[in-house]
């Protein structure tokens, strides 16, 4: 007995202070997931799961722990890994017996979306059938989450050109959530503008409109966090149905309005101003409204320049294609070079954008006197990575010969350095 004793009393306060340090690391890891640190989640909980393993604990607390992992990994892109962490939280969910979890329905749809990084279609749209079958079934039931499972099953059958059954989840989503939570619910408004897009997509604009001012009409009243987000994304989907449809006026007025709220968000994202600004200059254009389209897409350029988004060559091609059409083509080619510097540092994504600008610069340097030539190349060169002309390439080229002369000649004047005792050079 006192053996016993003395033995718990030793082992007392080492399974605490590990479960001290196992829960700030789970804590930690959980906090970085919230926040979007990814790399430093995955550090954390991989301790934490490494501290549980030696502990060989385990339960729904270690079922999510390993879900969180996963989480982080897939974030990242560690396709591989976050599968197997995932498999593994699958794996421990078998062992516990009992009716299936919401557990079981969060690890099954993150293996879907993990297959569908992978793309593996047909295994993403079996996992989440999986995960809405379980669903299903728990009480009181995840009305949000069976929702979002129909979404990405929608996306799956749209990518697939399954446009038919693509169109049912979406309906059916729809349908959950207004039985589920309510005709006016958030929910029901973004499942709403979900089928808007989708509408929008296949080219029918009346029923994409009905969808986004259904959208619209309940973001508009719903106070809350990202009301304001999701109604700037509805006004952007009327503008563009109407910019479909031929009602420039209308898009106008729409694209307007989603600029202004997104004005107001604190914190907001520049380059989503900028886009809504190269689309309102696009509407400029189409009004032949030059001065107007050039001041839109230059400011679209210093908001893209400000986040460093490749975004930013779109803009300088359209601002190109400006100063084009009214004969000041050194600023045209100075443009186009930029956004050609900017599509070299991911050339694979972008060769016909990057083929189509190179063909139309040419042209244009063709017709350029020397000067001109020149300017357009001083213009273009202030760029990150700057745009160096011909002569620029010469006499890059011409520099580091010079440079390898001089080393050469370094070397040799080394070894004709007379050695200690006065002896003769070295030959």
């Amino acid at each position: 007995m006192k053996l016993a004793a003395r033995l718990a009393a030793w082992v007392a306060p080492k399974v605490q202070t590990w479960a001290k340090e196992s829960g700030a690391n789970r804590e930690e890891g959980e906090r970085h997931l919230s926040v979007g640190n990814y790399t430093e989640a995955e550090r954390y909980l991989l301790l934490a799961v490494a501290e549980a393993g030696a502990r060989k604990s385990g339960g729904k607390q270690h079922t999510q722990l390993l879900l969180n992992l996963a989480t982080a990994q897939w974030k990242q892109h560690k396709l591989f890994q976050a599968k197997t962490t995932a498999q593994a939280a699958r794996e421990t969910l078998g062992k516990g017996g009992g009716r299936p979890g919401p557990e079981l329905a969060t690890c099954l749809d993150l293996l879907g979306n993990i297959a569908l990084d992978e793309g593996d279609a047909a295994e993403a749209c079996r996992f989440f059938e999986a995960a809405l079958e379980v669903e299903e079934k728990l009480r009181p039931a995840r009305v949000e989450a069976m929702t979002v499972l129909c979404r990405r099953l929608a996306d799956v059958h749209r990518r697939s050109e399954d446009f038919d059954a693509a169109e049912t989840f979406l309906k059916r989503a729809i349908r959950l959530s207004e039985d589920g939570l309510g005709q006016e619910h958030r929910v029901t408004g973004d499942r709403l503008s979900e089928l808007g897009v989708f509408y929008q997509g296949r080219g029918r604009h009346a029923e994409s409109q009905e969808c986004f001012e259904r959208a619209l009409a309940i973001h508009q009243r719903t106070r809350g966090r990202g009301s304001e987000e999701e109604a700037a994304r509805d006004f952007e989907g009327l503008a563009e149905v109407f910019q479909q449809s031929g009602d420039a006026e209308k898009a106008e007025e729409y694209y307007k309005r989603a600029f202004s709220v997104r004005e107001r968000q604190v914190g907001g994202d520049p380059a989503r101003l900028a886009v809504l600004m190269m689309k309102l200059a696009g509407l400029s254009v189409q009004a032949s409204s030059f001065a107007q389209a050039t001041e839109l897409l230059l400011q679209a350029v210093g908001r893209f320049e400000a986040v460093r988004d490749e975004r930013r060559a779109n803009a300088l091609v359209s601002l190109a294609e400006i100063y084009h059409r009214f004969g000041r083509d050194s600023e045209a080619a100075a443009n186009l070079m930029k956004a050609c510097s900017i599509w070299d540092e991911s050339p694979a994504d972008h060769t016909a954008a990057v083929h189509s600008a190179r063909e139309t610069l040419d042209r244009i340097l063709e017709n350029l006197s020397p000067e001109d030539r020149d300017a357009a190349y001083a213009q273009a060169s202030g760029l990150r990575g700057g745009y160096a002309s011909p002569v620029q390439n010469l006499q890059k080229a011409l520099a580091a010969e010079v440079a390898v002369f001089r080393e050469l000649a370094a070397g040799e004047s080394a070894l004709k350095v007379r050695p200690p005792g006065g002896a003769g050079p070295i030959r």
